[in-house]
């Protein structure tokens, strides 16, 4: 793999070094760049420039709405106290039987506003007939800022809050979540090039192809245990809450102290990511 993505690193502040192993740190130079989206699917259609459903639009089936498609992405939320008292959220990773529970829970909430579950194997999508005037964050504001405290915008975000109250009730009631966010939504049709990229992520798994991929996405909170590869990877974006990093491998080392710099991810993963 050539650029490794590891998303959810703790203490990047106190500690850039931590996520490195030690026989690696003096081959990279680091540069500290704007905060990313620490989620996998969200970070790889920032890098695209795409909304994160289009990436998911050439799997839907025929006999689904066609107008929009949402992603939707089920959580389990967990309250913390710093900076302030707000719910974070954390995708919770569902087996085929539990995704097929969730679509069946939905479905006859969604029946009425003319949305539709749709299973796309690791993705949970909502279809709809209309295109929805809302704009929700994506899932990682959610990870990293938590749960919002204000509608979003939108003539049909009221609409939007009442549903996702009612989703959220029914799925906490049948224990299957503590809630789902529906985000990145898409116009449809829509044309995206395949992407390859390897990663633990099930929701950017689906819709990634892994055959000869060059990137891979690790979310170090499901499961650490894939990182660090055998050899050292030429480039590494780390993003933590707030904060995200970049290192280059070089022949000679950088300052060993982060400074800012310009972000080179965007134009890296594009390159990477679009199969050939």
């Amino acid at each position: 793999m050539d650029f490794w993505v590891l998303l959810g690193a703790p203490g990047l502040a106190a500690d850039p070094w931590a996520a490195l192993p030690r026989a690696w740190r003096r081959r990279y130079g680091v540069r500290r760049v704007p905060a990313v989206p620490m989620h996998s699917l969200a970070l790889a259609a920032a890098a695209l420039g795409v909304p994160a459903a289009a990436l998911a639009a050439a799997r839907l089936p025929e006999w689904a709405p066609q107008a929009q498609l949402w992603i939707a992405t089920p959580y389990r939320a967990q309250l913390r106290a710093y900076p302030t008292a707000r719910a974070h959220a954390t995708p919770q990773t569902l087996a085929p039987a539990e995704r097929e529970d969730i679509a069946q829970v939905l479905g006859p909430l969604m029946e009425p506003l003319d949305l539709m579950p749709v299973d796309l194997g690791g993705t949970l999508a909502i279809a709809a007939d209309r295109v929805w005037d809302v704009e929700p964050p994506d899932f990682s504001h959610l990870r990293s800022e938590g749960l919002p405290n204000r509608p979003p915008a939108g003539r049909d975000a009221r609409t939007w809050l009442r549903l996702h109250t009612e989703m959220e009730m029914a799925l906490r009631a049948r224990g299957l979540a503590d809630g789902i966010w529906l985000w990145g939504g898409a116009r449809l049709p829509c044309r995206v090039p395949t992407i390859r990229a390897w990663t633990n992520d099930p929701e950017l798994g689906s819709l990634a192809d892994a055959r000869n991929a060059r990137v891979a996405f690790v979310d170090l909170s499901l499961a650490q245990s894939l990182w660090p590869p055998r050899r050292p990877p030429r480039h590494i974006l780390i993003a933590g809450a707030g904060e995200a990093l970049e290192m280059d491998r070089r022949p000679l080392p950088w300052p060993r102290r982060p400074r800012p710099g310009t972000p080179h991810w965007p134009a890296r993963l594009r390159a990477l990511l679009v199969a050939a």
